[in-house]
């Protein structure tokens, strides 16, 4: 049974490939981005067969997508408006996504068989005492709920402020102050940014489906208001990450986490998802809202939210203009407790921060439009153009090794290593983010004052209520 599986995932695998290269072929399709959509195809079928192993594999394959190849492709098989670059440049974004996607695809494969080779010869490791994980969760789960309840507020304020001087406006130096010149919000930021490392925390001891279930709907409601805030990506994020737990967990201790009925209702609320958000990016930023039908609201959103694929191309287009001194793949160094060493950029769209910090999500716009920049307009960022400008092509075949072999090391989560689960998890929604954010920033968020007290106040506490010894302590491995 199990080779007759194997045979037919191998016929499916052979009938989508021939299908796609007979399409590229009557086309006439370049074939670097006809490679491009081939390799992304069959990374996300691969995980697509093992979601329960796969699945952050699978979610950053949408990520990819959505945030970088959706709009190239649609501008180059549907000629969808979009800015015009010069052939060198469009086939840089080409050459980049492709070595990109194939270096992670092809590194991912190979950490992913290592790590089941090495678990299988592992022999039982040490069994973490039961109390001692209701001890974590039961601190985390406190500091959750105080999390939560500040974090609804502090979310509440931003809806309002967003409201009252627009999206844009709330990313100006004066929207920034408003804030920082404010103990309370100050104070409510902080603890927001503890919402999610508690979250994880608790995430990170297996918790009962029952329980889970309810925490789950709490953070989910957590993240539809700060969409009311003008904030996509954490929504968006937030729900990739609840997706790649409950597919972990289902069936693994044979509990179904995931209904069929689930699947069913997800897949036909899908379209009218994407719809939603397609046009809640134009009530955001003011724009004409023009409703048609679901299709041309998920064509839109899929071009809106690709834009970061032109990151790559001004990036590229600008490099002669980028600070050469600056490696702003390694931005993480001046952010979170690194920034207090090596100097941080503050907070804010201002001109200091874009000629003299070390974040190309502010050095590239106020090269581009810098009076709109100043207004807290922004491009955001890719780690794909931070890894060319810092060290070419090399760097980012380098560079997605490093990612392959972390989305290979989130293929398995351990009850019995919560501290290291609890990182795992933590880090998947900056990895998500990539494409459209910095290289490093799954290090800047561990690196968050916010992030070191929570595990100080959640593991270290647990280990002195333990009270277990010196020793046992040592191969528990939470110190």
């Amino acid at each position: 049974m199990i080779r007759l599986k194997q045979y037919i995932g191998f016929g499916l695998y052979l009938t989508l490939n021939m299908f796609f290269i007979l399409f590229f072929l009557i086309v006439q399709s370049d074939f670097i981005i006809s490679g491009l959509f081939l390799v992304w195809a069959n990374m996300t079928v691969y995980a697509v067969r093992d979601l329960k192993s796969k699945g952050m594999l699978f979610a950053f394959c949408v990520a990819f997508f959505s945030f970088l190849m959706g709009r190239h492709l649609l501008s180059y098989y549907f000629n969808y408006e979009v800015e015009v670059f010069s052939e060198e440049i469009n086939t840089h974004a080409e050459l980049c996504m492709l070595l990109s996607l194939l270096t992670v695809f092809f590194s991912y494969i190979f950490f992913y068989v290592r790590n089941r080779r090495k678990n299988k010869q592992s022999h039982a490791e040490y069994v973490l005492p039961d109390r001692y994980i209701k001890i974590i969760r039961k601190y985390s789960l406190r500091i959750f709920w105080v999390a939560f309840v500040f974090s609804v507020i502090y979310a509440i304020f931003i809806v309002v402020l967003v409201h009252t001087i627009g999206y844009l406006a709330s990313y100006t130096v004066e929207g920034k102050e408003m804030m920082r010149g404010n103990y309370l919000l100050l104070t409510l930021n902080r603890i927001e940014q503890a919402l999610p490392v508690a979250f994880c925390c608790y995430l990170a001891t297996f918790p009962e489906r029952k329980s889970c279930n309810k925490i789950c709907m709490f953070y989910f409601l957590y993240l539809a208001l700060t969409l009311l805030g003008g904030q996509r990506g954490p929504f968006i994020l937030g729900t990739l990450f609840l997706m790649i737990y409950y597919f972990y967990r289902n069936k693994r201790e044979g509990e179904i986490w995931i209904k069929k009925s689930w699947i069913r209702m997800g897949l036909i609320a899908f379209p009218f998802l994407l719809a939603g958000l397609g046009i809640f990016s134009k009530i955001r930023t003011g724009d004409k809202i023009e409703f048609s039908n679901v299709g041309d609201s998920i064509v839109d959103f899929v071009y809106n939210n690709g834009v970061s694929v032109n990151v790559i191309k001004r990036s590229y287009e600008l490099d002669s203009r980028l600070r050469s001194d600056r490696f702003y793949s390694l931005h993480f160094l001046h952010d979170g407790v690194f920034g207090l060493v090596f100097g941080s950029d503050g907070a804010g769209n201002n001109a200091d921060k874009a000629t003299e910090g070390y974040h190309l999500a502010h050095a590239l716009p106020y090269l581009m439009f810098r009076d709109k920049y100043l207004e807290g307009a922004g491009t955001g960022t890719s780690y794909i153009a931070e890894l060319y400008h810092d060290f070419g092509y090399i760097g980012i075949v380098l560079g997605n090794v490093i990612y392959g072999f972390l989305l290979a090391s989130l293929a398995k989560f351990d009850k019995n290593k919560p501290f290291n689960t609890s990182v795992k998890l933590l880090i998947i929604t900056r990895l998500l983010w990539a494409p459209r954010g910095g290289f490093t920033e799954f290090i800047t968020i561990l690196s968050l004052p916010a992030t070191i007290f929570i595990y100080v106040a959640v593991f270290w506490g647990a280990f002195l209520v333990f009270n277990i010894p010196r020793r046992r302590y040592t191969k528990l491995g939470v110190g």
